[in-house]
């Protein structure tokens, strides 16, 4: 790895990550040409280079195109449990969901909106905004405090207050599993996943996760949750999850 325009000229490959404003082109005889992309080959400017221009290898997270695949997840997560920072009794858990959004894609939202029918779904993002951080988890926002740096962490405290958290994607799209499961294996909270359509081969068992598209309805969905998460399901959450 290179990282100025001197040491490129000696580089056996040159990499141009897809949110880059501009190519970075061989510039000596020989050198591989990279594209490196987290996004999914929805966005405009993934189809625009797949498109247009000519790869010597793609690092890209669908498999069947990428000659370098790569992932959100972390190897570990896909093998073993990890130690949990945040530890909490299922007593201690919320009767409700959780859910964090800031790009309200429409197809994700008529998920969100009909299981709040059934259940309660606190949503700290922008998108169906009614709970506030600050009020209901002062323990998360005292370290945030001592730990501005660790947001990955403080979202992972919130979310260990919840039996159940969405972990919606922007789009359906084998492959694109981003870190919303790796994340939440880590707190405890059991996502309710949509989006890749191979998820199985992401999750290190089919309990660690509920698969919206499992369901024949949205509505299915949601009154599945609040059976789940009501007092009289008492201990048949941990035994199905955990």
């Amino acid at each position: 790895v290179v990282m100025n325009d001197e040491a490129k000229k000696t580089a056996d490959a040159v990499i141009t990550e897809c949110l880059a404003t501009k190519k970075n082109r061989p510039v000596a005889r020989g050198q591989k040409s990279v594209l490196m992309c987290w996004e999914s080959q929805q966005t405009w400017y993934h189809k625009r280079l797949l498109e247009r221009e000519r790869w010597d290898v793609k690092m890209l997270l669908d498999r069947n195109i990428s000659q370098l695949p790569i992932t959100y997840m972390e190897e570990d997560m896909m093998k073993v449990n990890t130690t949990r920072r945040w530890e909490r009794t299922e007593k201690e858990k919320i009767s409700g969901v959780a859910y964090t959004a800031s790009n309200c894609v429409s197809r994700r939202m008529e998920l969100v909106k009909e299981v709040a029918k059934y259940v309660r779904v606190y949503s700290f993002g922008k998108c169906m905004h009614n709970a506030e951080v600050e009020e209901m988890f002062p323990d998360c926002m005292e370290f945030q405090k001592k730990h501005p740096e660790e947001r990955d962490e403080f979202n992972s405290c919130v979310y260990s207050h919840f039996k159940f958290t969405l972990a919606l994607e922007n789009v359906i799209e084998r492959d694109y599993v981003t870190e919303k499961l790796d994340m939440l294996w880590r707190t405890g909270s059991v996502p309710v996943y949509w989006g890749a359509p191979n998820w199985h081969d992401y999750v290190p068992d089919i309990k660690s996760l509920v698969v919206a598209t499992d369901f024949p309805s949205y509505s299915d969905l949601g009154k599945y949750l609040a059976e789940m998460v009501e007092a009289k399901s008492e201990g048949k959450y941990t035994r199905e999850y955990f």
